[in-house]
Order: structure tokens, then sequence, then C-alpha cells
């Protein structure tokens, strides 16, 4: 399982939110997406290609609410992701 952190679990709106992960295997299809909280596992908003075992990135511009981060291994097909690490933390 890959894992996700943050610097703490409440972020402002408007604050940047730095990430770090760790334990993707470095194939430059797996990816790290932010989404609600709520939203379906095959669901994501703002992404990006992580590409090495472990890193960082920043998210920006949430809107108050609760959010996941999630990692997932390549993209096998249409509607198809398995999340592989998660990370849950609020915006207010």
């Amino acid at each position: 399982m890959a894992t996700l952190k943050t610097p703490k679990e409440v972020f402002a709106v408007g604050e940047v939110i730095d990430l770090s992960y760790s334990d993707l295997r470095g194939d430059a299809s797996d990816w790290i997406t932010v989404v609600p909280a709520d939203f379906e596992d095959n669901s994501w908003c703002q992404w990006f290609w992580a590409g090495t075992v472990s890193g960082g990135y920043r998210f920006t511009g949430l809107p108050a609410g609760r959010y996941e981060l999630r990692a997932y291994y390549g993209w096998k097909a249409e509607g198809e992701c398995e999340v592989i690490g998660r990370k849950r933390f609020e915006v207010r």
C-alpha cells in the first residue's frame, strides 16, 4: 500500500496542501488525486502522475469540505481504478 501524508489534518480555505507520498512502484503511470471524501473510487479532480517511488506535490484552491487523497497504480481500463493509498483531511 502507498503512504500519503499531509503536515496537518485541517487546512484553511485557499491554503496550499503539501502532500508527501511513498511506497509507490515508481512507474510513470502511477498517479495521485484529491477528491471530496464521498466521491467514488473511480473519480478524480486535481491529479498528477507520481512516476516515482516517493516524492511530494502541492494542491491548491480547494474550497471548504472534507477531502481524500488517493493513490493508484496505473489506469487499468475505463472506470476501473484500484485505490492503493488514502489520506483524509479537511478544509475550513
